[in-house]
Protein backbone atom coordinates (compact mmCIF):
# COMPACT_ATOMS: atom_id res chain seq x y z
CA UNK A 1 0.00 0.00 0.00
CA UNK A 2 1.54 3.22 -1.59
CA UNK A 3 0.45 6.61 -2.79
CA UNK A 4 0.16 5.19 -6.08
CA UNK A 5 -1.61 1.97 -4.31
CA UNK A 6 -4.01 3.19 -2.04
CA UNK A 7 -7.52 1.40 -0.64
CA UNK A 8 -10.18 2.53 -0.74
CA UNK A 9 -12.58 3.11 2.08
CA UNK A 10 -16.12 4.14 1.82
CA UNK A 11 -14.91 6.39 -0.97
CA UNK A 12 -12.00 7.39 1.44
CA UNK A 13 -8.10 6.44 0.18
CA UNK A 14 -5.91 5.13 2.66
CA UNK A 15 -2.06 5.25 1.80
CA UNK A 16 1.21 4.64 3.12
CA UNK A 17 3.62 7.01 3.07
CA UNK A 18 6.48 5.64 4.09
CA UNK A 19 8.25 2.98 7.05
CA UNK A 20 9.85 4.51 9.74
CA UNK A 21 12.03 3.32 12.31
CA UNK A 22 10.46 5.14 15.39
CA UNK A 23 6.80 6.04 15.64
CA UNK A 24 4.60 6.18 13.24
CA UNK A 25 1.06 7.61 13.36
CA UNK A 26 -2.53 7.17 10.78
CA UNK A 27 -3.39 10.91 9.72
CA UNK A 28 -6.80 11.88 8.64
CA UNK A 29 -6.65 14.78 5.78
CA UNK A 30 -9.12 15.75 3.54
CA UNK A 31 -9.30 15.83 -0.21
CA UNK A 32 -11.67 18.51 -2.17
CA UNK A 33 -14.68 17.22 -4.14
CA UNK A 34 -14.56 20.65 -6.40
CA UNK A 35 -17.66 21.63 -7.60
CA UNK A 36 -18.54 21.64 -11.27
CA UNK A 37 -19.11 25.08 -11.83
CA UNK A 38 -16.51 26.78 -13.95
CA UNK A 39 -14.28 29.03 -12.04
CA UNK A 40 -14.61 27.67 -8.68
CA UNK A 41 -11.54 27.85 -6.83
CA UNK A 42 -11.07 26.44 -2.95
CA UNK A 43 -9.39 28.79 -0.84
CA UNK A 44 -7.95 25.99 1.13
CA UNK A 45 -3.99 26.22 1.31
CA UNK A 46 -3.13 22.09 1.02
CA UNK A 47 0.12 22.80 2.61
CA UNK A 48 -1.44 23.68 5.93
CA UNK A 49 -1.58 20.55 8.17
CA UNK A 50 -4.91 18.68 7.60
CA UNK A 51 -5.57 16.14 9.88
CA UNK A 52 -8.98 15.73 11.94
CA UNK A 53 -8.02 13.13 14.05
CA UNK A 54 -4.24 11.19 14.89
CA UNK A 55 -4.05 8.18 15.58
CA UNK A 56 -0.54 7.35 17.56
CA UNK A 57 1.48 4.82 18.38
CA UNK A 58 1.61 4.90 21.96
CA UNK A 59 -2.50 4.48 21.87
CA UNK A 60 -3.18 7.80 22.04
CA UNK A 61 -5.45 10.35 19.41
CA UNK A 62 -5.76 14.11 18.59
CA UNK A 63 -8.67 15.58 17.08
CA UNK A 64 -9.25 18.80 15.53
CA UNK A 65 -12.11 20.63 14.70
CA UNK A 66 -12.79 24.60 13.47
CA UNK A 67 -15.22 25.25 15.98
CA UNK A 68 -14.09 27.14 19.13
CA UNK A 69 -15.66 26.51 22.59
CA UNK A 70 -17.06 29.18 24.61
CA UNK A 71 -16.97 27.53 27.67
CA UNK A 72 -20.41 25.22 27.71
CA UNK A 73 -16.92 22.43 26.86
CA UNK A 74 -18.33 20.95 23.41
CA UNK A 75 -15.16 20.48 22.21
CA UNK A 76 -13.63 18.47 25.51
CA UNK A 77 -16.48 16.66 26.11
CA UNK A 78 -18.89 15.96 23.56
CA UNK A 79 -16.97 15.99 20.31
CA UNK A 80 -14.36 14.08 22.35
CA UNK A 81 -17.08 11.61 23.04
CA UNK A 82 -18.83 11.44 19.60
CA UNK A 83 -14.78 10.39 18.37
CA UNK A 84 -13.94 7.70 20.77
CA UNK A 85 -17.47 5.88 19.87
CA UNK A 86 -17.27 5.92 16.63
CA UNK A 87 -13.59 4.82 16.91
CA UNK A 88 -15.27 2.01 19.46
CA UNK A 89 -11.98 3.79 21.30
CA UNK A 90 -11.91 4.60 25.58
CA UNK A 91 -12.41 8.29 25.85
CA UNK A 92 -9.52 9.43 28.14
CA UNK A 93 -7.45 8.10 24.66
CA UNK A 94 -7.84 11.27 23.25
CA UNK A 95 -6.03 13.26 25.17
CA UNK A 96 -5.70 16.42 22.94
CA UNK A 97 -7.78 18.77 20.73
CA UNK A 98 -6.78 21.46 18.44
CA UNK A 99 -9.60 23.83 17.77
CA UNK A 100 -10.60 27.23 16.16
CA UNK A 101 -7.16 27.66 14.77
CA UNK A 102 -7.69 28.37 11.36
CA UNK A 103 -4.01 27.67 10.66
CA UNK A 104 -4.34 24.14 12.35
CA UNK A 105 -8.05 22.56 11.85
CA UNK A 106 -9.37 22.09 8.70
CA UNK A 107 -12.91 22.52 8.39
CA UNK A 108 -13.57 26.51 9.32
CA UNK A 109 -17.03 27.26 10.07
CA UNK A 110 -18.39 29.90 12.67
CA UNK A 111 -18.00 29.03 16.59
CA UNK A 112 -21.76 28.02 16.60
CA UNK A 113 -24.06 25.29 16.23
CA UNK A 114 -21.75 22.76 17.65
CA UNK A 115 -23.64 19.14 17.73
CA UNK A 116 -26.08 20.63 14.69
CA UNK A 117 -23.87 21.64 11.86
CA UNK A 118 -20.32 20.84 13.50
CA UNK A 119 -20.90 17.25 14.63
CA UNK A 120 -21.76 14.92 11.66
CA UNK A 121 -17.94 16.66 10.39
CA UNK A 122 -15.64 14.73 12.72
CA UNK A 123 -18.62 12.10 13.39
CA UNK A 124 -17.96 11.33 9.54
CA UNK A 125 -13.98 11.40 10.00
CA UNK A 126 -14.04 9.47 13.04
CA UNK A 127 -16.16 6.54 11.09
CA UNK A 128 -14.21 6.92 8.27
CA UNK A 129 -10.92 6.36 10.47
CA UNK A 130 -12.36 3.65 12.22
CA UNK A 131 -13.14 1.79 8.67
CA UNK A 132 -9.43 2.40 7.82
CA UNK A 133 -8.09 0.53 11.40
CA UNK A 134 -10.12 -2.29 10.51
CA UNK A 135 -8.75 -2.41 7.21
CA UNK A 136 -5.15 -2.45 8.51
CA UNK A 137 -6.50 -4.86 11.75
CA UNK A 138 -7.26 -7.41 8.82
CA UNK A 139 -4.20 -7.33 6.56
CA UNK A 140 -2.19 -7.59 10.24
CA UNK A 141 -4.19 -9.91 11.58
CA UNK A 142 -4.90 -12.08 8.74
CA UNK A 143 -8.05 -12.13 9.29
CA UNK A 144 -11.22 -11.11 7.28
CA UNK A 145 -12.92 -7.24 7.98
CA UNK A 146 -16.10 -8.63 9.03
CA UNK A 147 -14.85 -11.10 11.30
CA UNK A 148 -12.60 -8.22 13.81
CA UNK A 149 -14.32 -6.91 16.53
CA UNK A 150 -13.01 -3.77 18.30
CA UNK A 151 -12.94 -2.83 21.96
CA UNK A 152 -10.58 -0.05 23.73
CA UNK A 153 -8.84 0.50 21.20
CA UNK A 154 -8.05 -3.30 20.70
CA UNK A 155 -8.94 -5.25 17.19
CA UNK A 156 -9.64 -8.69 18.00
CA UNK A 157 -10.41 -12.11 15.34
CA UNK A 158 -9.52 -15.54 15.21
CA UNK A 159 -7.78 -15.38 18.88
CA UNK A 160 -5.12 -12.32 18.12
CA UNK A 161 -5.18 -8.93 18.69
CA UNK A 162 -3.98 -5.51 18.04
CA UNK A 163 -4.04 -2.63 19.45
CA UNK A 164 -4.47 0.44 17.37
CA UNK A 165 -0.83 2.27 18.36
CA UNK A 166 0.13 -1.41 17.25
CA UNK A 167 -1.34 -0.73 14.12
CA UNK A 168 0.35 2.22 12.97
CA UNK A 169 3.41 1.83 14.53
CA UNK A 170 5.97 1.96 12.59
CA UNK A 171 4.54 3.30 9.19
CA UNK A 172 3.18 6.63 8.67
CA UNK A 173 -0.64 6.50 7.01
CA UNK A 174 -2.51 8.84 5.49
CA UNK A 175 -6.18 8.70 5.27
CA UNK A 176 -8.04 11.31 2.68
CA UNK A 177 -11.96 11.37 2.92
CA UNK A 178 -14.07 13.64 0.54
CA UNK A 179 -15.17 17.20 1.39
CA UNK A 180 -16.44 19.68 -0.38
CA UNK A 181 -17.31 23.40 0.31
CA UNK A 182 -15.02 26.17 0.54
CA UNK A 183 -12.86 26.90 3.72
CA UNK A 184 -13.92 30.53 4.26
CA UNK A 185 -17.47 29.89 3.86
CA UNK A 186 -19.71 30.33 6.65
CA UNK A 187 -20.10 27.10 7.98
CA UNK A 188 -16.73 25.90 6.21
CA UNK A 189 -16.26 22.59 4.54
CA UNK A 190 -18.61 19.73 4.68
CA UNK A 191 -16.97 15.89 4.85
CA UNK A 192 -19.18 14.14 2.43
CA UNK A 193 -19.82 10.86 1.38
CA UNK A 194 -21.80 7.93 3.51
CA UNK A 195 -19.25 5.53 5.76
CA UNK A 196 -21.08 2.92 8.15
CA UNK A 197 -21.38 4.79 11.55
CA UNK A 198 -22.32 3.14 15.02
CA UNK A 199 -26.12 2.55 15.56
CA UNK A 200 -27.19 3.99 18.98
CA UNK A 201 -28.32 0.44 20.23
CA UNK A 202 -24.49 0.00 20.34
CA UNK A 203 -23.39 3.18 21.95
CA UNK A 204 -20.99 2.96 25.12
CA UNK A 205 -19.34 6.03 25.74
CA UNK A 206 -22.30 8.86 24.59
CA UNK A 207 -24.80 8.76 27.35
CA UNK A 208 -22.17 8.52 30.03
CA UNK A 209 -20.85 11.72 32.03
CA UNK A 210 -17.21 12.35 31.71
CA UNK A 211 -15.03 15.55 33.43
CA UNK A 212 -14.51 18.27 31.38
CA UNK A 213 -10.84 18.68 31.26
CA UNK A 214 -10.32 21.83 30.71
CA UNK A 215 -12.11 22.91 33.63
CA UNK A 216 -9.10 23.36 36.28
CA UNK A 217 -7.34 25.44 33.85
CA UNK A 218 -10.34 27.63 32.98
CA UNK A 219 -10.72 28.00 36.85
CA UNK A 220 -6.82 28.74 37.49
CA UNK A 221 -7.37 31.71 34.29
CA UNK A 222 -4.61 29.55 33.03
CA UNK A 223 -7.08 29.03 29.39
CA UNK A 224 -6.44 32.09 26.83
CA UNK A 225 -9.69 33.40 25.55
CA UNK A 226 -10.00 36.75 23.34
CA UNK A 227 -9.52 39.42 26.15
CA UNK A 228 -6.47 37.77 27.28
CA UNK A 229 -4.97 39.19 24.01
CA UNK A 230 -1.80 41.37 24.52
CA UNK A 231 -0.21 42.97 21.79
CA UNK A 232 3.27 45.53 21.51
CA UNK A 233 1.58 49.15 23.00
CA UNK A 234 -2.24 47.99 23.30
CA UNK A 235 -4.06 49.94 24.49
CA UNK A 236 -8.28 49.17 26.21
CA UNK A 237 -11.17 51.49 24.94
CA UNK A 238 -14.43 52.78 26.41
CA UNK A 239 -17.48 54.78 24.72
CA UNK A 240 -18.90 57.52 26.33
CA UNK A 241 -22.47 57.46 25.12
CA UNK A 242 -25.28 60.43 25.26
CA UNK A 243 -27.98 59.36 27.50
CA UNK A 244 -30.46 59.60 24.17
CA UNK A 245 -30.83 58.90 20.54
CA UNK A 246 -29.81 61.61 18.15
CA UNK A 247 -27.91 63.60 20.48
CA UNK A 248 -25.01 66.02 19.21
CA UNK A 249 -21.85 66.68 21.07
CA UNK A 250 -21.64 69.82 22.81
CA UNK A 251 -18.43 69.28 24.24
CA UNK A 252 -16.15 66.28 25.99
CA UNK A 253 -15.57 66.04 29.14
CA UNK A 254 -12.37 66.91 30.96
CA UNK A 255 -9.99 63.87 32.44
CA UNK A 256 -8.74 63.80 35.45
CA UNK A 257 -4.91 63.18 34.86
CA UNK A 258 -4.49 62.93 38.44
CA UNK A 259 -6.54 59.97 38.75
CA UNK A 260 -5.97 58.76 35.54
CA UNK A 261 -2.72 59.67 34.09
CA UNK A 262 -2.49 57.03 31.55
CA UNK A 263 -5.72 57.79 30.01
CA UNK A 264 -6.33 59.65 26.84
CA UNK A 265 -9.86 61.05 25.75
CA UNK A 266 -10.29 60.78 21.64
CA UNK A 267 -13.06 62.64 19.76
CA UNK A 268 -14.12 62.27 16.60
CA UNK A 269 -17.31 63.99 15.69
CA UNK A 270 -19.89 63.19 17.98
CA UNK A 271 -17.76 59.81 19.26
CA UNK A 272 -16.42 60.64 22.17
CA UNK A 273 -13.84 57.66 23.79
CA UNK A 274 -10.85 56.93 26.33
CA UNK A 275 -8.36 54.63 25.90
CA UNK A 276 -5.75 53.62 28.50
CA UNK A 277 -2.89 51.03 28.80
CA UNK A 278 -5.41 48.99 31.17
CA UNK A 279 -8.79 47.67 30.92
CA UNK A 280 -10.29 48.85 34.66
CA UNK A 281 -8.58 52.34 34.16
CA UNK A 282 -10.28 52.69 30.59
CA UNK A 283 -13.59 51.78 32.17
CA UNK A 284 -13.05 54.18 35.20
CA UNK A 285 -11.69 57.13 33.22
CA UNK A 286 -14.83 56.54 30.57
CA UNK A 287 -17.14 56.72 33.56
CA UNK A 288 -15.44 60.13 35.16
CA UNK A 289 -15.53 61.46 31.36
CA UNK A 290 -19.09 60.91 30.72
CA UNK A 291 -20.25 63.06 34.03
CA UNK A 292 -19.04 65.89 32.57
CA UNK A 293 -19.56 65.13 28.66
CA UNK A 294 -22.54 67.59 27.40
CA UNK A 295 -24.97 66.71 24.34
CA UNK A 296 -27.88 68.40 22.67
CA UNK A 297 -31.56 67.27 24.16
CA UNK A 298 -33.24 64.73 22.32
CA UNK A 299 -36.07 66.07 20.45
CA UNK A 300 -38.64 63.16 20.84
CA UNK A 301 -39.27 60.72 17.87
CA UNK A 302 -40.02 62.08 14.56
CA UNK A 303 -44.19 62.10 13.33
CA UNK A 304 -45.76 59.17 11.31
CA UNK A 305 -46.29 61.08 8.30
CA UNK A 306 -43.57 60.09 6.48
CA UNK A 307 -43.69 56.46 7.81
CA UNK A 308 -44.36 54.04 5.00
CA UNK A 309 -46.38 51.14 5.79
Amino acid sequence: MTEKNSVSVFGAALTRRNFVKVGGALFVGFGLVRAKAAGTKNSLDPTLPGSWIEIHPDNTILIRTGKTDFGQGTTFTAYKQIVAEELSAPFDAITTVVMGDTDRTPDGSAAADFLGGGMPNIRKAAAYTYQALLDLGSQRLGVPKDQLSVKDGIVSGNGKSMSYGELVKGQQLKLTIPVKGNLTDLMGLTVTGDPPMKPVSEYTVIGKSYKNAVIPSKVAAREKWATDVRLPNMLHARMVHPKTLGSKLVSAGELDKIKFPNAQVVVKGNLVGVVAPTEWEAIRAAQQVANSTKWTDWKGLPGSPELFI
